[in-house]
């Protein structure tokens, strides 16, 4: 695992059993959102799983409101999640020099 910290001057790495005690409280609610995230979202998107390397992005900012929730990682990837819908939109290498990719990963009846 990595933390980094908000102002990002530093980051710590350390092993899934050897989390700080200072940092165990956030090494539990990426436990607990990876959980939930195979559990109901993986088969519900209906794409196939990988066992390709994790990129090295960093959440750098989110908000959640009744409609969505919002993550912007440090790979300049946008993804809004719709609560009511489920719908995912996913938009890739925003700020980048190369060509922005757009996904929308929707329910089909």
């Amino acid at each position: 695992m990595e933390y980094s910290s908000g102002d990002r001057t530093g980051v710590i790495r350390f092993s899934t059993d050897g989390v700080p005690a200072s940092l165990e409280r956030y090494a539990n609610m990426l436990r607990n959102f990876t959980s939930y995230m195979e559990k109901n979202l993986s088969r519900a998107s209906g794409m196939p799983t990988t066992d390709r390397p994790l990129s090295s992005a960093r959440l750098l900012t989110w908000r959640r409101t009744d409609e969505y929730v919002a993550m912007y990682f440090s790979d300049g990837t946008l993804q809004v999640n719709f609560c009511r819908n489920h719908v995912k939109m996913n938009i890739s290498n925003l700020h980048k020099q190369s060509t922005m990719r757009f996904t929308v990963v929707d329910e089909v009846s």
